[in-house]
């Protein structure tokens, strides 16, 4: 089996204040069912842009009264991990949009159950958190260049990853299936790096990369060549 290393990117600006860090407070949290805090919270003004830690599928985009406010989840990896921003004043993507990290959700809030305007951040894996914290880990060392490596999800059908594609073109439109006719589900910049899955050849003698879950590139199309092909050397055996 093949493991993933997660790397994640701040989702504000690194010198943003962080009032509240994982584990701190198991008071406030025990009506939660959580030993402690479950993420960390940075002290930001409304409207402050929060930026994705890493590249996925918006999972949830959604409205918690009582407890998140507007949050937004992405689903790493098809699953393997994710991160969650919220208390957020507004946000600007929908659930199954496909973005890059560093793509801006939204704009930090006080919505939900919160004191004052803030960021609260999470990064789970499940099956891998820590107990008592929902399957939350502290993210903080992965933002400041740590790492951890998990076992790839097994809930779908997808292979171990044993590639890398770096993108050719300008701009590389992402399908539901491979095939080039709209619509588009979104698309990849010049020089991103992805993961792939598996290399699938039609009928038409193109060849489409498998990035995830109902998400396709085409890799060499029409006899032109969109994606360069690789080893992964991402992950570890």
């Amino acid at each position: 089996m093949t493991d993933i290393r997660i790397y994640l990117t701040w989702p504000v600006e690194i010198s943003s204040p962080i009032s509240q860090y994982f584990g701190e407070n198991p008071g406030s949290y025990a009506v939660f069912g959580l030993k402690g805090h479950n993420g960390i919270d940075y002290a930001i003004p409304t409207g402050t842009p929060i930026g994705a830690a890493q590249g996925g599928v918006i999972d949830r985009n959604r409205y918690d009264p009582g407890g998140y406010g507007n949050y937004v989840r992405i689903k790493h990896t098809d699953g393997a991990y994710y991160t969650l921003y919220a208390h957020l004043d507004k946000s600007y993507v929908k659930e199954g949009q496909y973005i890059m990290a560093g793509v801006i959700l939204g704009e930090s809030g006080n919505t939900g159950n919160s004191t004052g305007p803030h960021l609260h951040f999470e990064l789970r894996i499940p099956g891998h958190g820590v107990p008592g914290y929902n399957d939350a880990v502290d993210p903080l060392p992965f933002l400041n260049g740590g790492q951890i490596v998990v076992p790839p999800p097994t809930s779908n059908d997808l292979p171990a990853p044993t590639q890398s594609g770096t993108v050719l073109v300008t701009k590389l439109y992402l399908r539901q299936e491979p095939k080039a006719l709209p619509p588009s589900i979104g698309s990849l910049p010049k020089g991103i790096s992805v993961i792939v899955y598996d290399l699938i050849k039609t009928a038409d003698r193109n060849v489409w990369a498998r990035l995830g879950k109902d998400i396709y590139a085409a890799q060499l199309y029409n006899n032109n060549t969109y994606m360069e092909i690789s080893p992964l050397c991402q992950t570890t055996k």
